[in-house]
């Protein structure tokens, strides 16, 4: 009798400690009529192993009804206060050709202050630093996405918010 419920009591442990490593992003988005800017906010938890991988699409609540003609033009990422993720770690926005939006500059991002970049012009070798008027073209609705976090740390949690106009 007593071994089982220790091996009820590890198995419980062993699944809420599973639980507590999940990895979460949870899309946002709100569009500003008077300035036609809409920021797409990602809050996110990584996983055990310091990991965030989550397909998305146009299909984000409070999107309107989809980002066609609009460009990403701007990044912030705001470290967690909670449960900060590792100094340095990196996110990934990639398109459904796996092409990095931002190229290498979401990379090695400060666990405690919050940054912005803005995204790559014309390829993923091109590092044109201040140019915030061209970013990807998001017309195709319905086509997946890739957001990606490495290196946070377990539990490390964060957010990334995209602004399109």
């Amino acid at each position: 009798m007593k071994c089982g419920k220790i091996m009820m009591a590890l198995a419980a442990l062993l699944f809420c400690a599973g639980a507590a490593n999940a990895q979460t992003a949870t899309f946002t988005a709100v569009e500003y009529s008077d300035t036609r800017v809409i920021i797409v906010t990602v809050d996110w938890v990584a996983d055990g192993s310091g990991d965030v991988s989550e397909d998305f699409d146009t299909d984000i609540p409070g999107l309107p009804d989809t980002l066609a003609g609009r460009h990403c033009y701007h990044a912030e990422t705001i470290p967690g206060t909670a449960s900060p993720p590792t100094a340095l770690y990196d996110i990934t926005v990639s398109t459904p050709g796996g092409i990095s939006v931002f190229g290498t500059r979401l990379n090695d991002r400060s666990a405690t202050v919050g940054e912005v970049t803005s995204p790559l012009v014309t390829s993923a070798t091109d590092n044109v630093t201040g140019v915030f008027t061209v970013g990807f073209d998001s017309s195709l609705a319905g086509e997946v996405w890739t957001f990606t976090v490495a290196n946070a740390g377990s539990g490390g949690e964060g957010t990334l918010r995209l602004f399109f106009r």
